[in-house]
């Protein structure tokens, strides 16, 4: 019989035993997690584009868009996918009208699976932002070897208020974006086929990222001496091929080098206003952005300070597209869509500041680490601060153009003869929903009009080109001879009327237009002080515009003086006998007259 043999006694650990968090092993597990965190960005984008539609889609209780442009891109890949042909609507000739064709041809390749407008651009564009996220995570990994530090500046971009957005915006933004960030990527990587590709590509999502391109080449005589290898010829060939296919395209549809939409806008916005500077800021800066951008500047004094490939493009480029902007273009419009793309540029310079801030005050840099990941947790809680009113903003835009230009295209295309052609000036609701042919009265889908733009001509030319029919918001234009045939007033907008268009019909002059809406406001309940000023002005310019007199009409009425309503309305009904307007007014005012007898 054997002996029994001892049992082991196996100890507790103690305390002292336990596994501890060493500083190497903080960078191992970084080390270890840190090559595969760059498919996280990718995720979290979708996921952070999802719930913000969600967001959204919970607050209006239907899908839809901020701006009317982004049924610009679908009508002409809904088109393309059907037809074959790059023109806005079936009926329309071939044009380069879209802002950025490689927008709207990846979603003329969804339109081949999917007839859903929304399930198509959402595609595209929350896809964009992921994409974007992706190669901004690389980019910060490239500027910082801090651990876990490029996870964390991810997150900044992904949840900051002016970039989180454009996921749902329908628009060719987050392609911008994505395409610009590869772009500075491959460069960072003297990847130089990869960046004639990607920078080629950007021109064809939006001309103005020549920008990028122009910044580049300074960047190059910048740092010459550093460069490990020098950009092949092979390179320039690839993406001068490419922008000729832009130049090629734009010239064979519009006969100009750059599509109509840029040439529109030029010509619309020329003027500009004199807030450019204080919308800029507000859309770097504003609110609690600040944190960001005041390390963007001290990420910029850091930058100077060493030659590295590529720093420099990040000081440049914002720059540059501010003062283009500035130059060509001074109005940010619809959130500032145009210059959006520098955003990200600011926040690597930001991250940067973090980085190398926090690397000077702890020379550990596991301690370095964590204090710029503090700090960056700090800038993400208040840039995140105006992610709510963001979202918010994004749902009211939403609901507007839904309520506004959606709902009368829906209803043109039930109630307008199939062969009616329709004019305005939003033609992007309108010419995807009515199923109609839309002339476009400011020259983006319809470069013929853009000579016409705030001219007395304008109501010809339309007339020309076969015009029925005018679907117009009512602070554009007005036809002050014809009768409203469906009118759209949500309660938060301006109106939108649809007017039969006749060989008559005739817009009202800008003067006289915003005298007109002076007059409206003064309805609404507006100090009435410049009211006899005003109607002069308005009868001395246009002394057959019955709309001044009926105007005048209804704010007489308002304030008990019927018998001088009268008289403005008999002046309305002689210049406009068919006025339904001033005949309803004409009823008030002699009802009044007969009781106050």
């Amino acid at each position: 019989m054997s002996k029994n043999p001892k049992p082991r006694i196996v100890s507790k650990p103690s305390r002292s035993n336990s596994k501890v968090i060493t500083p190497s092993q903080f960078e191992m597990a970084w080390a270890r997690f840190g090559s595969k965190a760059k498919y996280l960005s990718i995720a979290f984008g979708v996921i952070a584009g999802l719930l913000v539609l969600y967001a959204v889609h919970s607050a209006n209780g239907f899908a839809s868009f901020p701006f009317d442009d982004a049924w610009i891109h679908l009508t002409f890949a809904r088109t393309l996918a059907s037809t074959g042909r790059f023109a806005y609507g079936a009926m329309n000739p071939a044009t380069s009208g879209s802002t950025s064709p490689l927008f709207t041809f990846l979603e003329a390749i969804l339109f081949l699976l999917s007839s859903n407008e929304f399930v198509v651009s959402l595609i595209v564009s929350i896809g964009a932002f992921a994409v974007a996220a992706y190669f901004f995570y690389l980019l910060v990994r490239e500027s910082s070897s801090l651990p876990w530090f490029p996870l964390v500046g991810m997150l900044l971009f992904l949840l900051f208020p002016s970039l989180l957005v454009i996921s749902n915006w329908g628009m060719e933004t987050g392609l911008v974006i994505a395409l610009l960030l590869w772009s500075l990527y491959a460069y960072r990587r003297e990847r130089w086929t990869e960046l004639a590709i990607a920078l080629g590509l950007a021109i064809w999502a939006r001309p103005d990222t020549l920008v990028l391109a122009a910044t580049i080449g300074i960047d190059l005589l910048y740092i010459r001496k550093t460069l490990a290898s020098r950009p092949r010829i092979r390179s320039l060939v690839i993406f001068f091929a490419i922008v000729a296919g832009y130049v090629g395209f734009n010239l064979l549809l519009s006969h100009t080098p750059l599509p109509n939409t840029f040439y529109a806008k030029l010509a619309y916005y020329k003027s500009g206003n004199g807030t450019f500077y204080a919308a800029l800021w507000q859309l770097i800066a504003g609110g609690g952005k600040i944190v960001a951008f005041l390390f963007a500047i001290a990420g910029i004094a850091w930058t100077f300070g060493r030659k590295q490939r590529g720093n420099l493009i990040l000081v440049l480029y914002p720059v540059g597209m501010v003062l283009l902007y500035h130059w060509k273009l001074p109005y940010l419009y619809q959130d500032g869509r145009y210059l959006i793309p520098i955003v990200p540029f600011i926040l690597l310079l930001a991250l940067i500041g973090v980085a190398r801030t926090s690397a000077w005050i702890l020379k550990s840099a596991v301690a370095a680490s964590v204090l710029a990941i503090l700090i960056l947790f700090i800038a993400v809680g208040a840039a995140d601060s105006g992610m709510s009113d963001a979202v918010d903003n994004l749902a009211f835009e939403g609901s507007y153009i839904h309520n506004l230009q959606v709902t009368t295209a829906e209803w043109c295309s039930t109630h307008l003869p199939a062969h009616a052609a329709i004019t305005t000036h939003d033609i992007g609701a309108m010419g995807f929903y009515s199923h109609r042919k839309v002339i476009d009265l400011v020259g983006l889908a319809d470069p013929d009009m853009i000579p016409y733009l705030d001219k007395p001509g304008v109501a010809n030319a339309a007339r020309k080109k076969g015009a029925s029919f005018a679907a117009l918001l009512d602070n554009w234009y007005e036809i002050p001879n014809e009768n409203s045939v469906f009118v759209d007033a949500p309660s938060e907008s301006e109106t939108m009327r649809v007017y039969n268009f006749t060989d008559s019909s005739r817009f009202t002059g800008a003067k006289v237009l915003s005298i007109h809406k002076y007059m409206e406001n003064v309805l609404r309940g507006d100090d009435p002080s410049s009211l006899g000023e005003a109607i002069r002005q308005s009868v001395a310019t246009e002394p057959d515009n019955a709309l001044t007199y009926t105007l005048a009409g209804e704010i007489l009425l308002k304030t008990g003086r019927k018998n001088e309503a009268k008289n403005e309305l008999e002046q309305a009904l002689q210049l406009f006998p068919n006025s339904e307007r001033a005949k309803q007014d004409m009823i008030a005012a002699m009802q009044g007259i007969h009781s106050s007898q």
